[in-house]
This record gives C-alpha cells, sequence and structure tokens, in this order.
C-alpha cells in the first residue's frame, strides 16, 4: 500500500495576491474585482461588500447544530473576494 500523503487547504495565496492586488492597484480588492471582473461581464448582480449584499435577495445558508437546523443570519457575511470568493445570484454565475 502506498504512503498517506497529507493534504491541506488555504487560501493564504488567495489573501497575499488580494494585497498584492490592492497594493498594485491602489484600490480594495472588492473594487477591483468590480471594475475589473464584474462590470465587464455584465455581472450587476455580485458583490464583494457585506453591506451592499444585505441589501438585496439572496438565499441564506443553514447551520446543523445535532439534529436542529437553523437558518445562518445575514451577521454572518463575511467579506469574500479577497480569499476567492464573492457574493452572487445564479444569473452573473452562468456570465
Amino acid at each position: 500500500m502506498a504512503n498517506p500523503v497529507a493534504f491541506s487547504y488555504s487560501n493564504l495565496d488567495f489573501a497575499i495576491a488580494s494585497r498584492i492586488a490592492e497594493v498594485l492597484g491602489s484600490d480594495a480588492t472588492g473594487n477591483l474585482v468590480e471594475q475589473r471582473i464584474f462590470r465587464p461581464l455584465g455581472m450587476s448582480n455580485s458583490t464583494d461588500w457585506t453591506h451592499e449584499a444585505l441589501s438585496r435577495r439572496y438565499a441564506s445558508g443553514h447551520v446543523v447544530w445535532g439534529k436542529r437546523v437553523e437558518i445562518t443570519h445575514r451577521g454572518h457575511l463575511v467579506r469574500s473576494a479577497a480569499h476567492g470568493g464573492a457574493i452572487s445570484d445564479v444569473c452573473d454565475q452562468f456570465r
């Protein structure tokens, strides 16, 4: 049997790339992503800013606590694009 291989997942590389983009682009990652990716692709319902997402309709996640399931509250949203994600709707995802 082959030796087991350890695997570790981390977004550190995205965080570093995000910071480099902020320094070189002289703006916040969320603004850079909006200007250079979302707008050119016509993604009008995508954002990196939690305050913008909270003003729109979106699906909430769920948390399982043993046998109990709760809807994740809006306050649990975090800035995400800096680490490789975004808040978006289905139509924008297909662009």
